[in-house]
């Protein structure tokens, strides 16, 4: 979504409810796929939960990647 077509709140909702399907999509992907090579739980968890904040960091280009595909 760009700024001039659609509001900044609107915008912000689509990418929380974008992030937020993210999440649930491949939260569980995520755990699985560090847990095939580190066996600590707690680095486990450190590193999805960083995983996912670097997402977060670029969820404007994902949700831009999104539309795209999307519109086809």
């Amino acid at each position: 979504w760009s700024s001039d077509v659609c509001s900044s709140d609107l915008c912000d909702q689509k990418e929380r409810e974008f992030m937020e399907e993210l999440y649930r999509k491949y939260e569980r992907l995520m755990y699985a796929t560090v847990r095939r090579y580190i066996s600590d739980s707690m680095e486990q968890e450190e590193i999805v939960q960083e995983s996912l904040k670097k997402l977060i960091e670029k969820r404007r280009v994902l949700c831009n990647l999104d539309c795209a595909a999307q519109a086809g």
